[in-house]
């Protein structure tokens, strides 16, 4: 196995990163999504614990741990089981809540809601939301989704709208990978982020 001395993501995420340093993370990250949806993968548990950082400054992060990650049949497009997930980063239909199929099923979707917590995270240090109340709140379409935290990190308004696409109620509606990445938010210039 390959050692990685600065462990997962979720190492480096007591304060809040430079949205630039989010934004090439998350670039890293989409481009292994695209490549596995592609190939008929779905993670089904993207968080920053599952997604090792190799570098830093410049970012260099592998995703891992494809221990429920599942591979979808030819024929079939959608997925119905999740022996297990995180709350706070598992989309809502794999909980029954939202937007799934009559027959409970879901598509790769989930790891797009799931990127979206992610950068959240990244950006702000805290899940987006709190409780599961809090997304049935959300998804049943009584809140909006919560851009608080991000706001008070002034996170740019292409990055607010980067993680709500990912985390839009209705999976049809989130962007498949390759979409996803030719948002503005991923090709908009920062300003130079001072050494830590």
């Amino acid at each position: 196995m390959e050692y990685l001395e600065l462990g997962d993501l979720q190492n480096h995420l007591a304060r809040p990163l430079h949205e630039s340093d989010a934004r090439d993370i998350t670039s890293q990250v989409l481009e292994g999504l695209q490549i596995m949806h592609e190939n008929g993968f779905v993670h089904r548990d993207l968080k920053p614990g599952n997604i090792m950082v190799v570098a830093k400054r410049p970012w260099f992060v592998k995703i891992a741990d494809f221990g429920i990650s599942k591979r979808r049949l030819e024929d079939v497009t959608a997925l119905h089981t999740l022996q297990r997930g995180t709350f706070g980063f598992a989309a809502p239909e794999v909980f029954g809540l939202g937007s799934s199929s009559d027959d409970g099923s879901y598509t790769s979707a989930v790891d797009m809601w799931s990127l979206g917590a992610v950068v959240h995270g990244i950006l702000t240090s805290a899940p987006p939301f709190r409780g599961l109340s809090d997304v049935v709140k959300y998804v049943t379409g009584a809140t909006e989704f919560p851009v608080a935290d991000l706001q008070k990190q002034n996170t740019s308004e292409h990055g607010q709208d980067f993680i709500t696409k990912l985390m839009a109620c209705d999976p049809k509606d989130r962007p498949p990978a390759a979409i996803a990445a030719s948002h503005a938010w991923m090709t908009m210039h920062f300003d130079a982020v001072p050494d830590m």
